[in-house]
């Protein structure tokens, strides 16, 4: 299983020029079936948020799992994922009373309307989609517009679809507004990184995110194989160079 997602992350990497790995998403309900599959896997450090973990993975190629207790740097994200249940903070529409909006009212509204799991687990696991261990339930890959664009194309080549829907988004909790309705829809979800992700998990500017249930994997790979023969590939540009 390892040995297949190495080859297709390495062939999303090069088709995409992607800056660092498609990073894998398992979320467990029981945190001994994680602890059965590979004992070796490290605990995040506490205090930690869901969206740093990610760009460990991707980045630096870290594989690292965490619970409700340890992603307490971003207890929405943590509540959003099923870890926790949510805080009084943000049920109350006080968490970014002043900064995000004018009045508790609003910051209900808002709070309610991210996608949240409707399960409880116990933890969630993090991984270079190469590393990953068991079959991830999301895949997350970043990329800029152009680069979103031939994602949404190799999905829809062969007439699955006749359009994707890129979902509804508030700005928060960009964790949630991407591995949830990817879990919840079965299908792919083009959306953006919040705040916190920008904060504290290093996505560049112009930064979108593209999650899929990793069983799509390997259709969206043909479909960009199949725009590569075509002439659509990444950079747009450079087939009219000459």
């Amino acid at each position: 299983m390892e040995e297949n997602f190495k080859k297709i992350s390495e062939e999303f990497s090069k088709l995409l020029a992607l800056e660092g790995a498609p990073v894998a998403i398992k979320l467990f309900k029981n945190l001994k079936d994680l602890e059965k599959i590979s004992p070796s896997i490290k605990k995040s450090e506490k205090d930690f948020t869901l969206c740093q973990l990610i760009s460990q993975a991707r980045y630096l190629g870290w594989m690292r799992f965490g619970t409700g207790e340890e992603l307490n740097g971003c207890r929405l994200g943590a509540a959003c994922m099923g870890l926790i249940e949510l805080p009084e903070e943000y049920r109350s529409g006080k968490a970014y009373l002043g900064s995000l909006y004018t009045d508790e009212e609003t910051g209900k509204k808002l709070i309610n309307a991210i996608p949240k799991l409707d399960e409880k687990y116990e933890a969630i696991l993090v991984s270079p989609l190469e590393k990953c261990p068991v079959e991830p339930d999301v895949v997350l890959i970043f990329g800029n517009a152009s680069k979103m664009l031939l994602l949404l194309h190799a999905y829809l080549y062969d007439g699955k679809e006749e359009a994707l829907d890129m979902g509804k988004t508030n700005g928060t909790a960009g964790c949630a507004n991407s591995i949830v309705p990817a879990i919840k829809n079965k299908k792919p979800i083009i959306t953006m990184p919040c705040g916190g992700f920008k904060s504290f998990a290093l996505p560049s500017d112009t930064d979108l995110i593209f999650a899929t249930p990793s069983n799509l994997m390997g259709e969206i790979l043909e479909g960009l194989k199949f725009l590569y023969r075509g002439g659509i590939r990444y950079p747009h540009g450079w087939k009219f160079i000459t």
